[in-house]
């Protein structure tokens, strides 16, 4: 089913107004409830670190005294108690350890009454108003659930902001984070005169919150959770470490905290939000709804017309009046209509005289493409006659020689973009053999005749030195750039073949030497830059020392792009031993290569010259 402009329109305005009220409100909601509560958390630790300061260096003392009468009164059986307690409960479960006539007899001792007393000073520290010094009764610390919350806030408000204030210590022997147990209450007592709720003694399987100042000695404080005897109030433990004189923890302070107040805050906080979202997305459907009108109706109107217009329709009009972008597409459109209506009233003339001018034009194209394939036929049969002209100025071409332990094959391809690359031989004798390989940069008339002239230079060069060769060469490249319009630059290397050795001398594509167990590149030395360049080089000459049964390869460029080309390969890090194994001529024979070259399709419209030539050392295997 399709929908319309104007729903979608109205669809992602809405999304985009809700998604970012929505994320402000989120995050404002989320930064408000965490700063109250960081603020929370930082009040009741100050709370209950000052409230730690009451008990003093007496009241530590006594401490540490009713710690030592409440160890010396647990029974024997109290280890097998203790483990059953610790397999068997879950985290906050509490268990009396003494019998409840041990109990009452401490509980009525003078120390666990000071330490109530004390521990209810903590608590009525954190009142409103502040009483004399005097004996504080036990007030009852259950909530009335049945109240409104607007009720039970106000009691709170009139109590003390603590709800219980109590003292544990380690259990002998026993990893405070596995269990405790509580030395003295402010809230010991039942509110029906019964056993007490919180006897010395009781055992405590702590939360990790409380049993880490027993070995870090700092204040922690809990998240808030739920009392059991008041479901409808929620509270916060503070745990602050009391340490004696040496700096040994000695019991852990705990105080709860309600955090009713707090959560009402937030409650409200969370509303206050939701009613903000609702109103923002009301506006957000009003306005989307008004833009949407704004948008579709004009819309719905060009859509009209655009249909007319494809129907041939060309005396429809858009009627839109606003002053805006829709107003001046109307007209726009309206003026497009109008100048096709009156375009097609003349169409036929129109065709007709374009139709006149296109045979005119036709019968010219048929003639000149008359001329051009005379031309071409002319064109081509020049570039056979200086093709076959150079291929026959090469020597030994596609042939192999003998000279001492070496044999030499000689191997071309032509290009009919009449390319640069050649061969020439020079001196001859019974200890030396000379030859060049050489490619001339660019294409055409003017490559193939500067290939000829450094052809014929180094056949008529006689025994002069390689080195003096390039020199001269190079000076002779240079004079002909200076004064033509296109330079054109070559690259010549000279070989010299000894009977103990190989000679190099030039600039070129680096020769490749490979047998059986390796393949690589030779390294020479300061090879020049190509010929024609510079008007002074310095020719450097490198000596070599081949193994028997080894290969020397030289190559032009046309062949190095002939022979990725075939494999599909680019030139990017190519290594000397995954060219020669593209080439094959680690395993097949040259001419194999060269017909593979001459016939594959792939190579059809290649413009390099490719030459090559193999240098063999034989020997004993």
């Amino acid at each position: 089913m399709q929908v319309s402009f104007g729903i979608k329109l109205g669809f992602l305005l809405i999304l985009v107004f809700t998604t970012l009220t929505g994320g402000m409100l989120f995050d404002s909601y989320r930064y408000a409830s965490q700063v109250e509560m960081d603020d929370l958390i930082r009040s009741h630790g100050h709370v209950a670190r000052t409230g730690s300061l009451i008990l003093n260096e007496e009241a530590r003392e006594v401490i540490e005294l009713l710690r030592d009468q409440l160890y010396s009164r647990l029974p024997e059986a109290s280890e097998k108690q203790l483990q059953e307690f610790i397999s068997k409960s879950s985290q906050g479960a509490t268990e009396p350890s003494l019998h409840r006539g041990v109990s009452d007899r401490l509980q009525a001792g003078l120390e666990y009454q000071t330490l109530v007393q004390l521990l209810r000073r903590v608590k009525a520290g954190s009142r409103g108003d502040v009483n004399s010094l005097q004996i504080i009764e036990q007030k009852d610390s259950a909530a009335n659930c049945a109240l409104p919350l607007d009720e039970l806030l106000a009691v709170h408000a009139s109590e003390s902001a603590m709800r219980g204030v109590y003292l544990a210590v380690p259990i002998p022997g026993v990893d405070p984070a596995v269990a405790v147990m509580f030395l003295a209450d402010s809230n010991y007592l039942s509110a029906a005169g019964g056993p007490a709720v919180n006897p010395i003694g009781n055992l405590y399987k702590p939360e990790a919150f409380f049993s880490a100042p027993f070995k870090s000695g700092k204040a922690t404080m809990s998240d808030w959770y739920t009392e059991d005897s008041s479901p409808c109030i929620s509270v916060m433990t503070a745990a602050v470490p009391i340490k004696n004189e040496q700096g040994r923890v000695i019991a852990v302070l705990g105080a709860d905290y309600p955090v009713t107040a707090f959560k009402a805050r937030l409650s409200e906080l969370k509303a206050s939000s939701w009613r903000m979202f609702s109103v923002s997305l009301a506006i957000a459907v009003i306005a989307t709804l008004i833009i949407s009108y704004w948008v579709a109706v004009p819309l719905g109107k060009l859509r009209e017309g655009a249909e007319q217009l494809l129907r041939q329709d060309f005396s429809h009009r858009v009627n839109i009046k606003a002053a805006n972008e829709f107003g001046v597409l109307a007209k726009t459109f309206n003026k497009v209509s109008a100048a096709l209506g009156d375009f097609t009233q003349n169409l036929e003339k129109l065709v007709a005289e374009r139709t006149d001018k296109l045979s005119a034009a036709n019968e010219l194209v048929v003639q000149l493409n008359s001329l051009l394939t005379q031309e071409n036929a002319h064109l081509g049969a020049e570039v056979d006659h200086l093709i076959d002209l150079r291929k026959k100025q090469l020597p030994y071409l596609n042939e192999a020689i003998e000279f001492g332990d070496y044999s030499l094959n000689f191997h071309y391809l032509a290009s009919r973009s009449v390319c640069g690359d050649f061969w020439e031989t020079g001196r001859r004798d019974d200890d030396r053999f000379e030859f060049c390989i050489g490619q001339v940069s660019g294409y055409g008339l003017e490559t193939a005749a500067s290939a000829l002239q450094l052809q014929a230079m180094v056949r008529s060069s006689g025994e002069v030195d390689l080195a003096e060769h390039l020199v001269d060469a190079n000076r002779f490249m240079y004079q002909q750039n200076v004064r033509v319009t296109n330079p054109v630059f070559a690259k010549l290397m000279y070989v010299a073949l000894l009977p103990s050795h190989i000679e190099f001398v030039g600039c070129g594509e680096t020769p490749i030497v490979f047998n059986r167990q390796s393949i690589d590149e030779l390294n020479l030395t300061e090879m020049s830059v190509p010929l024609g360049l510079e008007p002074h080089i310095e020719a450097v000459t490198s000596r070599f020392d081949f193994d028997n049964n080894s290969v020397c390869l030289l190559y032009s460029a046309g062949f190095r792009n002939a022979v990725l080309r075939l494999h599909g390969e680019q030139d990017v890090d190519m290594t000397a031993t995954r060219f020669i194994q593209l080439s094959g001529l680690d395993k097949q024979s040259p001419a194999s290569l060269l017909e593979r070259l001459a016939t594959d399709p792939t190579l059809a419209d290649l413009q390099d010259d490719i030459a090559f030539i193999l240098i063999e050392k034989k020997g004993q295997v």
